[in-house]
């Protein structure tokens, strides 16, 4: 039988979707969730004495040792809920029509399990179903800005199922329904018919009421009509003005001013001295990193497709600047805000929770972007699908995971999914049913669960997997046609020239195996000062003997995702390349040029390789100096007249200056030549690895070093012969040794042998460029007798990892595999007792044992035998009986055949 009509309506598939996952899941929660449920039920049910009003004082058995909630505000002595009251009061309607309907069957006393049905009843109204309804207003609202159906409905499933929304409705958080209050009044600024303007106002005013960091969102909304229909916006106050009325009373009514927030009286554990209100304080741009990005909370991080907003903003300014400035003005209002909050982590929570209020700020910029290329249309579809399957890990396990865990969603959430767990901890469900165990062990199932559980006795898996048909089949009508799946292809799939394959070969082998790097008591002391300055939510000011003070910034920021060394490494890695790629790109389209020649000359050198993957971050300003000139040397290929001369002499100040502020002091050491050989790798492994000299490397890199400085050489002849400064060829040619001049004149105070790559580099460019086939087939040779080379080093460091039998060496696999082995034996015996015989620090060691959580349990002995160390890894226990054990870490002269 055919399906109606108004099933296949898109805003009628939409908002069932949305419906269906949103409410597949629920838990009941904790605190958070039973501070708005309590003040629901003091309001509803008589017989206590907080009967009609919003005190909560019979639900705190204890308010010292938080029974039942902790977030709990006090005036005049009585209990409140500290939360913005919007989902409170929308709860109070509709627990009382639910408590009434019962009456006849509970006579005021209400069984747990209908109870917990009350529970679940009201969070559906209040969080669910207004977050499908919001999802199916977007839909309408986009439709009407950009006239595309298609993209209007895709924007809008993601909005309900690609963001936190999603997980953060199965539960009673305020912040859904006030995410859902601002998608209705953006729906009646667009539509904008006779009444339109003060609904507008409305539901800005229901969204503040339901969550205090809604106001930069509805302050943009006026800010908007201001701009653009002054005359009109006393329609957008007046409608405002009842929710503002209802703020002002309920806070009257329990604080005792109108516009005293819950939080001025909150309990004293959240409280801090010198806040304003004892919460909110200056801001922290490192915290607003973490935000937005970091591993730890970070809302982009979580559902990466909000990155479209981004482009999203730069498509929109052309069209309404200033719709697209509010809309992104209220957003980072909104994580300045957040970034000065002293919970500005959420407590237990997967994403940074607060700013989902401001999520419709991100999706509507993000509809505005239009993906031209298939590129970029497969790469939005990536991150659409990881952004679901964060969503889909979050509401399935929970979303709920202490302060302590350093990656909640990747690393707690995602292991939570792949067991089918569903919540890692016990949650409290309503009241205080859980104090007491005869009645709790028979509700504590449906203190979370899913549909396909509840109804079905299906496990977590079968629950998901029931779940994904249902919605299959719910959005069938809106699936896509063959001609919007060819579009995530590329057109045409020609054969690979070879200095494309050469260009990935040497980027792979660039990125392959990131533990191989040195790590020693320089990296240690950075990555503890890093480490150290995280915990305090500041950027490194302190000044280290020794220590850089840039290098240990810069790997703050790779701790925003990875506490881990070697994930530190290949994060640090792939970032390096992304600006390379990007710098030389941009500078090769505005030359004319061929950008994959110097990529692949960088990437397959054994020496950049090293420098730019070091963990003391040294090679960061090569890839920073790449990146000023990405930006400056296109303005001075399209400059004429006076304006080239200008652009060349500030240039070449310019492109040096932000690796240079960033660049340690130290002695002359720098000439070009020293950029040439650091680019063709020569004598890397008799200087940085003496143990693995190889007879390859010596005539390998003197070849390479000779091609690079000929052809350096051949563009300046060329150059001088044509005497044509003006073309791209002889301007890169200039502007190299103009550069090449300012950076031998820094090296007397800075330490910049890396940053002479770039000249030298520049100089090998322009000469390739300039000369014929012949020559360039040259260059492909070039390159691949430097990639074999690089090849034969990097296997033979991974393989030999500083010893002979690799078990214990200078890099950081190595040190990682000992701290494992001890990690390992220690928990077949207990504590453990170190004693390394090496001759090395044993601070390497240490630091890593203690990032693995063990540092209470381990005792680091000095080096008490001098002698060379080959890596015999042994473990012998002095006394059994003890429960100690010592790892011997035995030096030549005691080797013993296994």
């Amino acid at each position: 039988m055919k399906r109606p009509d108004v099933l296949r309506r898109p805003v009628n598939v939409i908002f069932l979707a949305v419906l269906l996952c949103c409410g597949w899941f629920y838990a009941q929660g904790g605190w958070n969730q039973n501070a708005r449920y309590d003040m629901i039920y003091s309001f509803v049910e008589p017989g206590t004495p907080d009967f009609l009003t919003f005190r909560i004082d019979h639900f705190l058995i204890d308010a010292a040792k938080t029974v039942n909630t902790g977030d709990w505000a006090v005036h005049n002595g009585h209990y409140y809920s500290n939360k913005a009251p919007g989902a409170s009061l929308l709860g109070i309607p509709v627990y009382a029509a639910l408590y009434w309907l019962e009456y006849p069957f509970h006579r005021g006393v209400i069984p747990p399990r209908l109870d917990m049905f009350n529970a679940w009843a009201i969070n559906f109204f209040v969080s669910v179903l207004p977050v499908a309804v919001a999802a199916a207003l977007l839909y309408l609202t986009l439709r009407r800005l950009n006239g595309g159906g298609r993209r209007a409905a895709f924007w809008a499933l993601l909005f309900g199922l690609a963001t936190p929304l999603w997980p953060y409705s199965t539960m009673m958080w305020g912040h859904p329904l006030a995410a859902a209050a601002l998608v209705g009044a953006l729906f009646h600024l667009v539509r904008n018919r006779k009444y339109d303007l003060f609904f507008c106002g409305f539901w800005c005013g229901a969204a503040v009421l339901t969550d205090y960091l809604a106001l930069p969102a509805a302050a943009a909304f006026g800010l908007y009509l201001l701009l653009r229909s002054p005359k009109t916006v006393w329609k957008f106050i007046a409608g405002g003005i009842p929710m503002l009325l209802l703020f002002a009373a309920y806070h009257a009514w329990c604080f005792g001013a109108p516009f005293t927030p819950a939080t001025m009286f909150n309990n004293p554990r959240f409280l801090e001295a010198g806040k304003a209100g004892g919460v909110l304080g200056s801001f922290s741009p490192l915290i607003a990193l973490k935000l937005l990005f970091g591993s730890y909370r970070g809302l982009l991080a979580a559902s990466p497709v909000l990155l479209a907003a981004l482009p999203g903003f730069l498509c929109l300014q052309r069209r309404d600047r200033a719709a697209a400035w509010c809309a992104a003005g209220a957003f980072l209002a909104g994580v300045w805000i957040n970034a000065g909050f002293n919970g500005w982590h959420g407590g237990l929570t997967t994403t940074a929770r607060y700013l989902i209020p401001l999520v419709p700020c991100l999706v509507f910029l993000a509809a505005a972007w239009q993906p031209k290329s298939w590129i970029s249309r497969l790469l939005l579809l990536s991150l659409t699908g990881l952004s679901l399957f964060n969503m889909l890990a979050i509401a399935s396990a929970t979303p709920m995971v202490a302060e302590e865990f350093r990656s909640p969603l990747y690393g707690t959430t995602w292991e939570l999914f792949f067991q089918g767990a569903m919540r890692l901890f016990p949650l409290n469900g309503v009241r205080t049913y859980f104090l007491h165990p005869e009645v709790w062990k028979e509700l504590h199932s449906m203190a979370s669960f899913s549909l396909g559980t509840l109804l079905f006795g299906l496990k977590q898996p079968g629950s998901i997997l029931l779940l994904g048909v249902l919605l299959f089949a719910v959005l069938w009508p809106l699936r896509p046609r063959r001609a919007e799946l060819r579009t995530l292809l590329p057109q045409q799939c020609s054969k690979p020239e070879p200095l494309t394959l050469l260009v990935a070969g040497a980027l792979l082998l660039y990125l392959l195996f990131p533990g191989d790097v040195p790590w020693s008591l320089a990296e240690v002391r950075i990555h503890q000062a890093a480490l150290e300055a995280d915990k305090v939510n500041q950027f490194y000011s302190a000044a280290l003997p020794g220590v850089d003070p840039w290098s240990v910034r810069f790997r703050q920021l790779l701790l925003l995702f990875t506490a881990n060394p070697a994930q530190a490494v290949l994060l640090q890695s792939l970032l390096f390349a992304a600006v390379i790629l990007f710098s030389f790109r941009k500078i090769g389209m505005a030359a004319g040029f061929d950008w994959r020649y110097p990529a692949a000359l960088l990437f397959a050198s054994p020496a950049m390789r090293h420098l730019c993957r070091m963990p003391d971050g040294a090679g960061f300003r090569l890839p920073l100096l790449l990146f000023t000139a990405a930006l400056v040397l296109p303005e001075l290929l399209r400059s004429s007249g006076r304006r080239k001369v200008w652009w060349f002499l500030a240039g070449g100040v310019l492109i040096p200056l932000p690796a240079l502020l960033t660049s340690p002091s130290g002695e002359w050491g720098g000439a070009l030549p020293e950029g040439f050989r650091l680019l063709s790798g020569f004598g890397f492994a008799a200087e940085w690895l003496p143990e693995y000299r190889n007879t390859l490397a010596l005539p390998a890199g003197v070849l390479v070093l000779a091609a690079l400085a000929g052809f350096a050489l051949a563009g300046v002849i060329i150059l001088l012969r044509r005497r044509n400064f003006s073309r791209p060829a002889g301007l890169l040619l200039l502007t190299a040794l103009w550069l090449a001049a300012i950076l031998l004149a820094a090296s007397l105070r800075f330490s910049i042998d890396t940053l002479l790559v770039f000249p030298a580099l520049l100089l090998a460019w322009c000469g390739i460029e300039s000369a014929g086939p012949a020559e360039k087939r040259l260059c492909l040779w070039t390159v691949g007798v430097q990639l074999a080379m690089t090849l034969i080093l990097t296997l033979q460091i991974h393989a030999n990892a500083g010893t002979r039998d690799g078990r214990y060496g200078p890099t950081l696999s190595c040190q990682q595999k000992v701290v494992q082995a001890i990690l390992q034996q220690r928990d077949q015996v207990g504590l453990l007792e170190l004693r390394d015989t090496t001759g090395r620090s044993p601070e390497p060691l240490q630091f890593l044992l203690r990032l693995a959580g063990e540092e209470k349990k381990i005792r680091v002995r000095p080096p008490e035998d001098p002698r060379r160390w080959v890596g015999e890894l042994s473990f012998d226990s002095d006394d059994p009986a003890s429960g100690w054990m010592r790892v011997v870490f035995a030096p030549e002269e005691e080797k013993t055949q296994p």
